[in-house]
């Protein structure tokens, strides 16, 4: 006979086992709907009704990829972000957003992109810096038009005030950047000491117009002013011609009052527009004085001009006497061509 343990009696072990049984029963149930749904799964793929598998979810762009690819310029990289759903006002941890960062590296083709996107122009960074702040801080200037046109309109006026008033205007005719060339130190035509075109304009129209009554117009700066925010590629290009053709800032102005064109030469070389405009400059009959910047070998060259014979002589020069600016449309015999609808 065996032995029967505390609270267990023959009973209680037949209940028990038929529980067990019970349960099994089920599971074994369970298992075959499993397999039939696994079968029926098979045959559905088999048959064509499940072509592809469905897609993945879809990745979002972090904030440092749009970030980084509007301070780079990258334009492509800035599009695929939006489009896999970047914040167009993301901030680093200065507050700087794509738009800021675009901007304040003058990457007017981003700037471009992320507002046609909907990007915030007038959010601040931490220090409480717009992206027109930066452009401007950062002599981004058609940057910085595009961004507040209101401002360089008004600023376009001061210009226009100080042409109106003066008693002798020269133009200048310069490179708006370095050469690609004087970037590469393997290449062939690297100067080491080469002086920045821009920087280099900048500073000589500063000192010339210390001299009373004389105005330099100044095409890297003082075009994106008045063209008051016009930013369309070749609406630019024309208007910036008729800039440096006008009565009242360009070769008509020069030759009324007696002034020349200021051909800054850099490394390489003259560019290719530098020789269309001297030409422009000879067929008008108005001087072109060449000052060369390759003469003192020094990245500080800005301030040297004094040095050089050319610029001494632009000093000390009288202009013709004063003359009232005529209007364009006086000098052409047609409309104001800086006002005319088609250039727009």
């Amino acid at each position: 006979m065996s032995a029967v343990l505390p609270g267990q009696s023959d009973r209680g072990e037949k209940v028990n086992m038929i529980a067990l049984m019970t349960e099994a029963a089920k599971l074994k149930q369970q298992v075959a709907e499993m397999n039939a749904e696994i079968e029926k799964l098979k045959a559905e793929k088999e048959s064509g009704i499940f072509s592809s598998a469905p897609p993945p979810p879809a990745v979002l762009a972090s904030a440092p990829d749009i970030l980084k690819a509007s301070e780079k310029g990258e334009l492509d990289a800035v599009k695929a972000a939006l489009a896999k759903g970047a914040d167009k006002d993301a901030k680093n941890r200065f507050g700087r957003t794509p738009l800021i960062e675009a901007a304040r590296n003058g990457h007017l083709d981003v700037v471009e992109l992320l507002l046609e996107a909907g990007a915030d122009v007038d959010v601040r960074n931490k220090f409480g810096q717009s992206a027109a702040d930066f452009a401007l801080e950062k002599a981004h200037l058609m940057t910085y038009a595009r961004l507040d046109p209101e401002g360089a309109r008004a600023r376009g006026a001061s210009v226009r005030r100080r042409f109106a008033e003066a008693t002798t205007v020269h133009l200048l005719s310069t490179r708006a950047k370095k050469d690609p060339s004087q970037l590469d130190r393997k290449h062939p035509t690297y100067v080491r000491m080469a002086c920045d075109p821009s920087r280099s304009a900048e500073n000589l129209q500063r000192y010339l117009e210390e001299a009373e009554g004389v105005q330099v117009f100044n095409p890297n700066v003082d075009n994106a002013f008045v063209l008051g925010g016009l930013t369309e590629a070749e609406a630019v290009q024309g208007r910036k011609l008729l800039n440096w053709r006008s009565v009242e800032f360009g070769l008509e102005r020069v030759k009324q009052t007696g002034g020349s064109v200021l051909q800054l030469i850099v490394p390489p070389g003259p560019s290719q527009m530098q020789l269309v405009e001297a030409a422009m400059a000879e067929d008008k009959g108005v001087p072109l004085i060449a000052i060369d910047c390759t003469a003192i070998p020094s990245e500080a060259y800005d301030y040297h001009f004094a040095e050089l014979p050319a610029v001494q002589a632009l000093r000390a020069a009288k202009g013709a006497e004063p003359a009232a600016a005529s209007t364009p449309m006086e000098a052409d015999g047609g409309e104001d061509p800086l006002e005319s609808p088609h250039m727009a």
